[in-house]
């Protein structure tokens, strides 16, 4: 034969192999017989070649690999000379090419590397933690940059993903020893690079200093904490890595040079380490890229600090923890730093995780998380698919251990594992579960978990979905050991194992954490089932008129004319048979939940409105019957807040809201100012640019309403949230401002801008509805750089006007803001912006008792850092070290009774919440009157924030401490009774209303419910006279 027919007459014998572009392949092998010894070896090697690719998951994806490596072989004969001589050696080789691009790049990239996994032991056994350390540290050491340090421990990493992706595929290894492997060089990797980004930094700093024994000093420690698969030692080839950064406290660091050169504080050194090391683990090079890093998990997710101190991740969650963090914690662990610190930690968070009385309420919040994750895989048509997130997938068997952890772990210290299959191990131990069960779950985790890693092995990409593709899914069969003969169609097989594994996991799932419902009375029943016949067929509407008057709605006509839209359609958009009976299927958490809701009248029209603008409303009619969780959730907003369920009616791509894991996560200010740039910088200019801002804001007070609506947040963490929403959008606006008024009148040189938050703004106390209390103050005199030059003052104040038009003008999506500048110098006849010379003359001789008491409250919110830091000094000078009157309490208390007698009036004394008899207002003269008596000697009562400064009262002893327990119950009562009136329409309403039906509706709106004969409304305005009575009698008792 010919050597240039050799190739061409293997294109039968490779389609007989599997190859599905046999010329394409043929082609390949005709590149590696380049010469008469290189074809004589192929010749040799043939039968072994074309056996092996039969076996092979995409033998095309082989042979065009073989001969990428063989072109970067210095003596391609020498190579093809060692797979005649050694047929082991090439059925290694292919099983890589033909099995992983990810590793066939790896391979290609360093072609040194297989001379490498030949080496005796390489494949044969697993390397302890000791030895990646030793040599990641050895290949670090010998780089003398930290650029370099980084590319070594990149190849580094590359070589030893390369060992263990190839154990994975031959087999060499169980599942529980990849993924420990895999996750103990992920420790290695942090270990090192967290040394490197430390040296670094102590070289420019100096070492980070904690309080010792008195009279010493000693190095702060830092841990770095792994959270889900890496926290559980199970991670995937392809897996990100969940950190959560902890120091030891708060101190500064030593310097350099032997002074105070670079010193910086310990939260400062730590922020600075923590951004090195997720910079320089994420960051791409020809090397490829170390792990992608998560860090929302930390606490106050987004918006929490990079490195949070041991100390205040305590008081973060014994405040503010949620059911998804106790449920992420139990599986942290100490993967690099200081494991005692770590160790210190996990004893720390044990009391918030595991629970020692019997937490029910937890199942039913992860079981709801599982609803939404559910229902976000499910809009992808191929959802069933989804091994991770789908239906029975790993997700489940996950979540299921973790909620028995939840449940036994506070008795039973034994159950608290990190690790799922060990975590099993214990349950079935324990006897929590049945033997079959803990079989049938550890059959179809490691059977999932090797199945999530063949899909990702392939590209180094973070997918969990099985491809449609026949071919596809044959070549996944094949990676998984389904090989023909044994197997005649292994794509099939697969199909139907993952098929069995999965429907065990759901079953399961399901009578865990899926438990029925406690028993609703007998007419929500029947109506349920009654209601399933009317969106099924034809029941006569007065059978449904009776059954909804029964269940409680209040106008039954509009509730059957809401039931007959749902059920028929628009005139212009009837519903199909398939649509009504998805809706049967809807039917019994729809009126569950409907009984349940504040309002069932307004919560049943919205959610009318909604289905009716959904698009595929089969399925996700269906979904939702699948998922009343997402059912309850959607009608308790729909029935709470028109103007929160206006904004998921008009942006329903905000939907996604109620999907993700963890639905309320917010953004922080700073990812909330970068999402606001983003969709204003991508708008169009003029009011599309305004739209923008409104969208974003609105989006995100969606989140926290869901949040409050949900009881997953208190009032105070809903106000300081509204807070931060505010500080983005005025961060924005004041940029935009500037642009417009920049591009005309030129820069203002040298000068500086600040906006200050006055009034619950700057307490960050702010609510639904809530004006912006605004200040705007600048330095220095001068005039603008521009073109058209124009004074400070004059700048000043067009800025100060632009920025309150941005924030307050009404666009196509409303307004974002009501801004109140009235607490300025002269009110709304004073000058808009204040140079601060100016506003310290009028503070030292004309500003009134009652601006001390409003400045407590005043607080820099956006613009010039150094105008922010010169106006607070001269706030606090003015507040606080002012000479106080003689008689300070009197004149406070007449201002107090004052604004009963001029604003309240008689009829409304007892049902004001602001300013009615001890209402809100009564709390902040209260403290504020002791802030201003005390506020000099004690600097912790320096605070805008009511709350805060109760506290300071209370461990001062200024106040009783059990008076200063009343007041903050109090206060939040009330905060929370004026965010419920506000949350249903975002005004600023005030007062309890007088009509009975409003009032029973606010009651169970703030969670009341009748009980022993008393209505839910009765039970609230019992607890209302209370509070306030307890209120004005302490407010008596400090101002007599």
């Amino acid at each position: 034969m010919a050597m240039d027919d050799f190739p061409n007459s293997l294109t039968p014998k490779l389609a007989a192999a599997g190859c599905r572009r046999p010329d394409q392949a043929a082609g390949n092998i005709g590149l590696l017989a380049f010469d008469a010894a290189s074809r004589s070896s192929l010749e040799t090697i043939l039968p072994t070649l074309l056996a092996a690719l039969g076996r092979l998951p995409d033998p095309d994806l082989a042979l065009n690999n073989l001969e990428r490596f063989a072109q970067k072989v210095i003596d391609r004969n020498f190579l093809l000379g060692l797979f005649r001589d050694n047929p082991r050696i090439l059925q290694l080789a292919l099983t890589i090419f033909g099995s992983s691009q990810f590793l066939s790049d790896i391979v290609v990239r360093q072609p040194q590397l297989f001379e490498w996994l030949l080496e005796p032991g390489v494949l044969h056994r697993p390397k302890s933690k000791e030895e990646l350390a030793q040599e990641a540290r050895q290949v670090v050491a010998g780089a003398p940059t930290l650029e370099r340090k980084w590319t070594a421990l990149r190849r580094c990493k590359s070589q030893e993903i390369l060992r263990i992706g190839l154990q994975d595929l031959v087999g060499r290894q169980s599942l529980v020893g990849i993924t420990e492997e895999l996750s103990n060089l992920a420790d290695i990797v942090l270990e090192t690079a967290f040394d490197m980004c430390r040296s670094d930094l102590v070289r420019r700093h100096g070492a980070p200093q904690s309080a010792g024994e008195p009279g010493r000093t000693c190095e702060c420690a830092f841990v770095i904490l792994g959270m889900g698969k890496l926290g559980g030692r199970e991670l995937n080839f392809s897996s990100d890595i969940d950190l959560i950064f902890v120091y030891e406290e708060d101190g500064e660091t030593a310097g350099v040079d032997g002074g105070s050169a670079g010193r910086l504080s310990n939260q400062e050194f730590f922020r600075k380490l923590g951004e090195m090391l997720v910079r320089g683990m994420s960051e791409t090079s020809p090397d490829g890229h170390l792990y992608r890093v998560d860090l929302r998990l930390r606490p106050e997710g987004r918006s929490g600090a990079i490195a949070a101190s041991l100390r205040s991740c305590e008081v973060y969650y014994e405040s503010w923890g949620q059911t998804w963090e106790r449920q992420a914690l139990i599986k942290a662990r100490p993967v690099a730093g200081s494991q005692s610190l770590g160790e210190l930690f996990l004893r720390m968070v044990t009391p918030f995780v595991y629970r020692q009385s019997l937490d029910l309420t937890a199942l039913d919040e992860i079981r709801s998380m599982k609803d939404r994750i559910n229902l976000s895989v499910a809009q992808d048509q191929r959802a069933r698919r989804n091994v991770k997130l789908g239906y029975g997938g790993i997700r489940e068997i996950e979540f299921l251990v973790q909620g028995i952890q939840l449940l036994h772990g506070g008795k039973n210290p034994w159950v608290r594992e990190t690790n799922t299959l060990r975590a099993l191990h214990r349950l079935a131990g324990q006897r929590v579960l049945a033997d079959p069960d803990y079989e049938a779950l550890v059959r179809a985790y490691t059977f999932l978990r090797r199945l999530e890693h063949r899909l990702q092995i392939i590209h180094d990409r973070q997918t969990h979905t099985l491809p449609d593709d026949v071919q596809e899914i044959q070549g996944l069969g094949r990676r998984m050991g389904y090989h023909p003969p044994e197997h005649a169609d292994p794509g099939v097989v697969l199909l139907a194992d993952y098929e069995r594994h999965t429907t065990a996991v759901r079953e399961l799932y399901d009578s865990f954490l899926r438990a029925a419902r406690p028993e609703t009375d007998q007419a929500i029943a029947d109506s349920s089932d009654e209601l399933i016949l009317f969106f099924t067929s034809d029941l006569p509407a007065e059978q449904i008129r009776r059954r909804l008057a029964a269940v409680g709605f209040e106008d039954v006509e509009r509730a059957l004319r809401n039931l007959q839209m749902m059920r028929e359609g628009q005139s212009f958009a009837r519903y199909t048979p398939e649509v009504r009976r998805a809706l049967g299927g809807l039917a019994p958490p729809l009126l569950q939940a409907l009984t349940e809701v504040a309002d069932p009248d307004l919560a049943l029209t919205t959610f009318e409105r909604f289905i009716a603008g959904v698009a595929a409303r089969t399925t996700f009619m269906r979904l939702l019957a699948e998922n009343p969780g997402l059912v309850n959730l959607l009608v308790r907003l729909f029935g709470t807040s028109e103007f929160l369920s206006a904004t998921l009616l008009r942006q329903p791509e905000l939907l996604d809201t109620f999907l993700a894991p963890e639905p309320t996560a917010r953004l922080g200010r700073e990812g909330l100012e970068r999402e606001l740039v983003r969709a204003v910088d991508a708008a169009e200019p003029g009011s599309g640019r305004l739209d923008a801002l409104r969208r974003v804001k609105k989006a995100e007070e969606l989140r926290i309403g869901l949040a409050d609506v949900l009881n997953r947040t208190d009032v105070t963490e809903v106000q300081r949230a509204l807070t931060l929403v505010a500080e983005a959008c005025l961060g924005v606006a004041l940029r935009l401002a500037e642009e417009d008024l920049d591009a005309r009148f030129g820069r203002p040189d040298p000068a500086g801008f600040s906006i200050v938050g006055m009034g619950k703004l700057g307490g960050m106390e702010l609510g639904y509805g809530s004006d912006l209390d605004l200040l705007f103050v600048y330095r220095d005199d001068g005039q603008t750089t521009g073109p058209e030059r124009i004074s400070h003052p004059e700048y000043f104040s067009k800025l100060a006007d632009r920025v309150t038009k941005i924030l307050t003008s009404i666009t196509q999506e409303g307004s974002a803001y009501r801004v109140d500048a009235r607490l300025r110098p002269g009110g709304q006849k004073g000058e808009v912006a204040l140079s601060l010379a100016g506003l310290e003359s009028y503070l030292v001789r004309q500003a009134d008792l009652w601006e001390r008491q409003a400045y407590i409250k005043a607080r820099p919110i956006a613009g010039d850092p150094e105008v922010a830091t010169a106006f607070l000094a001269l706030a606090q000078r003015f507040v606080y070290h002012g000479p106080d009157p003689p008689d300070l309490a009197a004149r406070i208390l007449a201002m107090r009774q004052r604004i009963e007698t001029e604003r309240v009036g008689a009829g409304r004394k007892a049902t004001h919440v602001k300013l009615g008899s001890g209402g809100i207002l009564e709390i902040e003269f209260l403290v504020q009157y002791l802030q201003l008596r005390h506020g000099r000697e004690v600097p912790a009562l320096q605070t805008p924030s009511t709350l805060l400064a109760l506290t300071a009262l209370k461990s001062v002893g200024l106040l009783p401490a059990s008076d200063a327990v009343t007041l903050e119950a109090a206060y939040r009562f009330l905060r929370r009774v004026e965010t419920r009136l506000r949350i249903v329409a975002d005004l600023s309403v005030n007062t309890l209303p007088s009509a009975p039906a409003k009032l029973e509706k606010l009651a169970k709106r703030m969670g009341y419910a009748p009980e022993a004969g008393a209505s839910a409304q009765a039970r609230f305005l019992a607890d209302y006279a209370a509070r306030t009575g307890e209120v004005r009698e302490i407010f008596q008792r400090v101002f007599d």
